[in-house]
């Protein structure tokens, strides 16, 4: 008799991962595999594999403890988990794979399952596993736009640079045209290189959230006394 099946893939949130979050992610594995006698200790290590991907190679371990730094190297671009159920006699089969990714595009979530309540199964699995990721949760989705919001961004830069280009920079909104598209230019090119929709800690993700504060800090600066005060003076000072 065929087991019943059910395969399900969705885009994971913008999340911050540390050593210590894929640490809990190993204990829930544990808990809810080899506490509830699903497989032994052994079979749990053969099981779950974690590559670790930076601009020098790939590191592959098959738990979190022996990765032997408390925080990920620098240039670390990947972090993926694997979850493989070893061969059962009675055909049940389990993949689970979570990616997280710099980029929005390639972090994932993927779990594949021939079990009996198949579906029930992997979208109970699936809200476990959410609920994991909470926590983790950050803002930096909003540096990653979905390719229609993309577009459209584009779209209104290339007018304002259209309006720039055909001005004779003398107008009274000049330098509010030159303002926009530098805030868009940077928001589409530059603002998520600074805040990756994955964030993995390390010492290159401390300097990005300095570099972020001085210019969230310069941006605040700039609006405060070159917008919202000139409207302010002038009633006040008349001009």
């Amino acid at each position: 008799m065929t087991l019943p099946s059910f395969a399900h893939e969705q885009a994971l949130p913008s999340l911050k991962v540390t050593k210590a979050f894929l640490e809990t992610l190993e204990q829930y594995f544990m808990k809810r595999f080899v506490d509830a006698e699903l497989l032994s200790l052994e079979e749990m290590s053969k099981a779950l594999s974690i590559k670790i991907e930076d601009s020098l190679g790939t590191e592959r371990v098959s738990t979190i403890k022996d990765m032997a730094t408390s925080r990920f190297a620098d240039s670390t671009s990947n972090v993926e988990i694997e979850f493989d159920l070893p061969y059962r006699k009675d055909d049940t089969r389990l993949r689970i794979r979570l990616r997280f990714s710099k980029g929005r595009l390639f972090s994932t979530m993927a779990i594949n399952a021939s079990v009996p309540n198949a579906r029930e199964f992997v979208l109970g699995l699936r809200d476990g596993l959410m609920r994991m990721l909470e926590p983790q949760k950050t803002w930096h989705w909003l540096a990653h736009p979905k390719a229609e919001a993309w577009g459209f961004a584009f779209a209104v830069g290339g007018w304002v640079a259209y309006q720039l280009f055909t001005s004779t920079g003398k107008e009274s909104y000049f330098l509010y045209l030159a303002g926009t598209f530098a805030l868009i230019w940077f928001y589409l090119f530059g603002m998520g290189n600074l805040r990756p929709y994955v964030v993995f800690e390390s010492r290159a993700s401390d300097r990005s959230d300095k570099i972020w504060s001085w210019f969230i800090g310069g941006v605040a600066t700039f609006l405060l006394f070159g917008t919202l005060l000139t409207f302010v003076r002038r009633p006040l000072l008349g001009f």
